[in-house]
């Protein structure tokens, strides 16, 4: 591994630990792994959030490609990206 892979694999990682970070996007990670899958009015509901803030947190953890968005009709609904950080992730706070 040359030398610009290594720091881009440790900006990737800082990204996801940064988005990972917030208790409410644990929260969030916590539920999709029991569920598979939400959209983004189910959370709001859920977590007693506005739709817009919601939407800014799972924004945040899909840029960190912890999670994937699927549009369905109208509805944008999430679950988690499967890989080695997610699921250390899984094990520690879930």
């Amino acid at each position: 591994m040359n030398s610009h892979q290594h720091t881009e694999q440790l900006n990737q990682l800082a990204k996801q630990l940064q988005a990972a970070g917030d208790p409410v996007r644990i929260r969030i990670v916590c539920i999709l792994f029991q569920d598979k899958q939400y959209c983004v009015g189910d959370f709001a509901d859920m977590m007693q959030m506005s739709i817009s803030a919601t939407s800014h947190h799972l924004q945040i953890l899909k840029e960190a490609d912890l999670v994937s968005a699927n549009r369905h009709g109208q509805m944008i609904c999430y679950s988690i990206v499967k890989q080695p950080f997610t699921e250390q992730l899984k094990k520690m706070v879930c």
